[in-house]
């Protein structure tokens, strides 16, 4: 059966959310975490000596009750639920062993030594939920990092002995704060194997506040379109071809990155950056998907796939760094953040706002730190004014 959006499931996505308060880059990376399990394992781009699945783990960062990345999360979950065939949704807190039992649909009384299957979708609304501080120690980091690169691998059980997991490729959609993460994953995990291969999609502010939502009808006919063509996405079989401008494109942006991005001097980041590569190939299998179903990445496709992955990393650096912070630093980025919200602050005002942290001689001392800031211009982020006598913080965008 054809394809019924004309501008593709990415576009009708933010068009089916467009009257709810999610922002607008939660919506794309929700809509690209459907498209990615929908395609699975069952499509790829073949590069001879490995194979790139589209799978993705994607973590949207945002403060308690701000930006409804629950919504967001929300939204994407009830779509898959109906995309048939059926895709494997895990949600509940398990150890690793019960992860990979579930993906593969076997029970403790299972005799098999092989696992043909081990695929699906880990969606939490709190990252906490599947990942804590003894992740490493109980066996989840490396089995979610297994998952992930999609490579058979085995896996020694308590009570089934050693197993053969053939076929993995496991995908997550999970919601976090800052402080939630740096309760959840270990410091020792930032810049390692595992947070290398999540996108962590940060968003500090609403694009839009509407009160009242309403479902309209036109809205929920979009979104069963939406999943006739989610259904269609799921059918998919097979190797993405990459046409010859959609390929210089990846190779230039490729060897520009690896010799000038800074993010390889960030140690939170540097192993991100090391598979940016492969991750941006990911997002271009999942926006051609979105529109097509001729497994061809042209070059607007892998464009966009450069636009998606530029616009989430200008952030990625502040929500990775809140993870190794100490005391200090959590408060100035407090502070900050408050001053960059109000734009013009009173030092009386920043005092009876930190009131409950801070003594007045510490806020000094933070304030003091924070005049030495750059903004993206170069110019200084934060200046302080005399107003009537008055000590005024200015944040400068």
């Amino acid at each position: 059966m054809a394809r019924k959006l004309k501008d593709g499931i990415l576009k009708s996505f933010y068009a089916y959310t467009e009257n709810t308060e999610i922002p607008t880059i939660f919506s794309l990376w929700v809509g690209m975490s459907t498209i990615s399990t929908c395609l699975g394992r069952d499509c790829f781009v073949d590069l001879g000596h490995f194979v790139i699945y589209p799978n993705m783990y994607i973590v949207l960062v945002a403060g308690s009750a701000k930006c409804r990345k629950s919504t967001a999360i929300s939204t994407g979950r009830k779509m898959m639920e109906k995309v048939s065939p059926k895709i494997k949704m895990l949600s509940q807190k398990m150890t690793a062993e019960a992860l990979i039992g579930a993906l593969s649909g076997m029970t403790a009384e299972s005799s098999t030594k092989i696992i043909n299957e081990a695929e699906g979708i880990m969606v939490v609304d709190e990252l906490a939920t599947l990942i804590d501080k003894n992740a490493f120690t109980s066996g989840m980091i490396p089995v979610l990092t297994k998952l992930y690169d999609c490579d058979d691998f085995p896996y020694e059980t308590r009570g089934r002995g050693v197993e053969d997991v053939r076929n993995p490729c496991l995908s997550m959609l999970g919601g976090s704060t800052i402080d939630w993460i740096k309760e959840s994953i270990p410091a020792a995990a930032i810049g390692g194997g595992f947070t290398s291969r999540v996108v962590f999609v940060f968003k500090d502010n609403f694009d839009k506040l509407i009160p009242w939502p309403i479902m309209s009808d036109e809205t929920k006919k979009l979104g069963e379109t939406i999943l006739h063509d989610l259904c269609e996405v799921a059918k998919m079989r097979g190797s993405f071809a990459v046409e010859d401008n959609a390929r210089e494109l990846y190779e230039n942006e490729y060897r520009r990155f690896m010799k000038e991005s800074d993010l390889f001097e960030d140690n939170n980041l540097a192993g991100y950056a090391g598979r940016r590569h492969i991750t941006m190939l990911k997002v271009a299998m999942v926006i051609s998907a979105s529109v097509k179903d001729s497994r061809v990445i042209n070059y607007d496709d892998m464009r966009i796939a450069l636009d998606a992955m530029t616009m989430v990393e200008n952030d990625m650096p502040r929500v990775l760094k809140a993870v190794r912070s100490e005391f200090v630093g959590d408060v100035s980025e407090e502070v900050i953040t408050f001053l960059k919200k109000n734009g013009r602050t009173y030092r009386s005002t920043l005092v009876k706002k930190m009131a409950y942290k801070l003594s007045s001689q510490q806020l000094d001392t933070i304030l003091s730190t924070l005049l030495e800031y750059r903004n993206p211009k170069g110019e200084m982020a934060v200046t302080v004014e005399k107003e009537s006598g008055r000590t005024t913080y200015v944040y400068h965008k």
